[in-house]
């Protein structure tokens, strides 16, 4: 099992899921939690702005270590290997969980029997 490190900035990576738990939970509130989201994000706003997001804020700050947490890829199910390459990049740099992409009502354009496929790999 992973224990996030003492000293440690974390950063939660995701979409409308992570900003709405950020409205629950006020992590923004705290000075070691930062976030990093947009409702309706998918691989590409990931690799560019997100991706420059994340370092800034590994920049700007004094942590030992950053541990980025991510809950992403229901809006975007068919580019999973990008997503994959993605965090294999991120993992050079940072320490990441991979929360599974959440289930959904089967809704229009994603269905659970997709999003199992995903969290699968």
């Amino acid at each position: 099992s992973y224990r996030i490190p003492e000293n440690a900035g974390i950063i939660f990576l995701g979409d409308s899921r992570t900003n709405g738990m950020n409205i629950t939970c006020n992590f923004s509130d705290d000075s070691d939690k930062f976030i990093v989201a947009k409702d309706r994000a998918g691989l590409t706003w990931l690799t560019t702005e997100a991706y420059k997001k994340i370092n800034s804020i590994a920049e700007a700050n004094n942590y030992d270590k950053y541990v980025v947490i991510t809950n992403m890829g229901v809006n975007d199910t068919d580019n999973i290997n990008g997503y994959l390459e993605f965090y294999k990049t991120l993992s050079e740099k940072y320490d990441i969980i991979l929360i599974s992409v959440n289930p959904t009502n089967n809704g229009a354009t994603v269905t659970n029997e997709q999003i199992q496929k995903i969290s699968s790999l």
